[in-house]
């Protein structure tokens, strides 16, 4: 019989880090049990019948998540924040994706329309309706378009996942689709057209395409972890912000632009700060990378700039170097003029009168409204960066997630600690060699400026009416892909250093604050029955 005294000298042995993440699995357990027993007095209506099992099984599968996380983080000796990054944005990525239900995320429903239209070419059915409508079967206009995360969203799709169709007719939708570079839609489009092979129904060809986005961008962006010769912690953390993943797990073409721009600026630092040489290939892989980046959005093709980081002499010779520059800003001037020709001609050539801004129920501004009146555009940007600057941060980081919705708050407490993680994450450690040259970060801000300044600008011209003193429509995450460069400038090369490296602790820690995060998001959610 084993005595109280031996099982405590047993447990005496067990290492250190293991009785904390046994520990801690024990505390996200005990969370999820809470919430669980808890359901009971919310008082939900008794059709509501999937949403137990649902959390049972979301408490479940935290669990084993943050345990597979934690066993890498502890057993793995040749540990590296890539494969960490795969492990924690697959599993919480997972997460995100039934915790935030189907068609939360913002605009997801225009995302997955356009996915749509590119599925109906690979099966072969009419995209398009005579009026520009895209197609789609019955089961998208009877399921929960433009929804907003509450318990009936969850009792809806849970009931529904994995379920067969049963409409087969087409019809047109009520979007068009975004008119933007439709590759950024080839991965949620693979994962509705594989729903549609197999005859699953609405509920699951949004989750294939949510499932295949979530995929291909976790590995883009472990990749650019990877590929990134220094601040590989600082892609890590912009990785796995709230919002970021949120992106991802989503069917937004988000995660096509947070993925490619991470992977342009990884390249970018791998040529600029470790490789000897620029070869062919690396021109090639530069100009296919902002190739695929740019049209996605025209805002973010200053980050092509980021390639006069690096040094003329890795080229060989300055005809070489002229050459390659070539192809890569050639690349990008061919894509955006084939992808967004028209949209260039309308910003240089309306007038205010050809600007409707329809929510708003007025005229907007225009690019040559601003030739006329040069003095109100900084006065206007400035205000706005006054006013909001704030807001931007904080929904950048994921303070306020889906279409900002009020029940996808985080909690003060929460972003607090949120705040905490992302910085610690951004601080070198001592040991870590100084890398930029001399006007480096200064180049890099202006960048980073001039991506901010087109992304104001863009929605000034587009949703803001011209009674408004301030710019409308601007989201933090829109500057979600120049982050990393930012925490660049911010941390990198400076005198705030960390003594040691706690690389494997940060890790754990972040999957930890996602799990306990996710708990709380739920709960939210299920506050909301209407």
């Amino acid at each position: 019989m084993i005595t109280v005294k031996q099982c405590l000298d047993k447990c005496k042995k067990i290492p250190a880090g293991w009785a904390a993440a046994i520990a801690v699995l024990a505390v996200a357990a005990f969370r999820w049990i809470k919430k669980i027993s808890g359901l009971e007095l919310l008082g939900l209506p008794a059709e509501y019948d999937q949403i137990k099992p649902m959390a049972i099984g979301i408490g479940i599968f935290s669990v084993l998540a943050l345990g597979r996380i934690f066993a890498y983080a502890l057993q793995e000796k040749k540990f590296s924040l890539h494969k960490m990054y795969l492990i924690c944005g697959l599993y919480l990525g997972a997460l995100y994706m039934v915790v935030l239900p189907p068609l939360s995320a913002p605009d997801e429903w225009a995302h997955y329309a356009t996915a749509y239209k590119i599925s109906n070419y690979l099966v072969g059915e009419e995209a398009v309706s005579e009026d520009g409508y895209i197609m789609v079967q019955l089961g998208e206009a009877s399921g929960h378009v433009q929804a907003r995360p509450d318990a009936g969203e969850y009792q809806y799709f849970w009931e529904n996942y994995f379920g067969k169709e049963t409409y087969d007719e087409m019809i047109p939708s009520n979007q068009r689709g975004n008119q933007t570079f439709l590759a950024s839609y080839v991965p949620q489009a693979l994962g509705i057209t594989l729903a549609r092979i197999l005859n699953l129904n609405f509920a699951s060809r949004i989750l294939f395409g949510r499932i295949f986005n979530l995929l291909w961008s976790v590995l883009a962006v472990s990749m650019a972890i990877r590929l990134i010769p220094f601040g590989k912690k600082i892609m890590f953390a912009v990785g796995l912000l709230p919002m970021t993943l949120h992106e991802l797990a989503s069917n937004s073409y988000d995660a096509w632009i947070i993925g490619f721009s991470m992977l342009f600026i990884a390249y970018c630092m791998k040529l600029a700060y470790e490789k000897e040489r620029v070869e062919n290939r690396d021109v090639a892989i530069l100009a296919c990378l902002i190739g695929l980046l740019a049209p996605c959005k025209i805002v973010y093709a200053p980050i092509i700039g980021l390639c006069l980081l690096i040094p003329k002499e890795k080229f060989g010779n300055i005809k070489r170097w002229m050459i390659s520059a070539g192809i890569v800003l050639g690349a990008l001037i061919v894509m955006m003029l084939i992808v967004n020709g028209q949209t260039l001609l309308w910003y240089t050539e309306a007038d205010v009168s050809d600007n409707f801004v329809s929510h708003a129920g007025e005229q907007g501004y225009t690019f040559t409204y601003f030739l006329e009146h040069p003095v109100e555009l900084p006065i206007i940007m400035l205000n706005t960066l006054k006013i909001s600057g704030m807001l931007y941060l904080k929904t950048m980081l994921g303070w306020r997630l889906g279409q900002l919705d009020i029940n996808l708050q985080i909690s003060d407490l929460f972003f607090m600690v949120l705040v905490v993680l992302v910085i610690s994450f951004l601080i070198p450690c001592v040991d870590e060699p100084k890398v930029f040259r001399k006007g480096n970060k200064l180049w890099m801000t202006v960048l980073i400026g001039a991506v901010v300044f087109l992304t104001m600008f863009s929605m000034l011209v587009a949703w803001t009416a011209i009674s408004s003193e301030v710019i409308t429509g601007v989201q933090g995450r829109y500057f979600l892909p120049v982050l990393p460069l930012g925490a660049m400038v911010l941390f990198r090369d400076g005198s705030l250093v960390a003594k040691r490296n706690n690389d494997r602790l940060l890790c754990a820690a972040f999957a930890v604050y996602h799990i306990f995060l996710l708990t709380e998001l739920f709960g939210q959610v299920l506050m909301v029955q209407g």
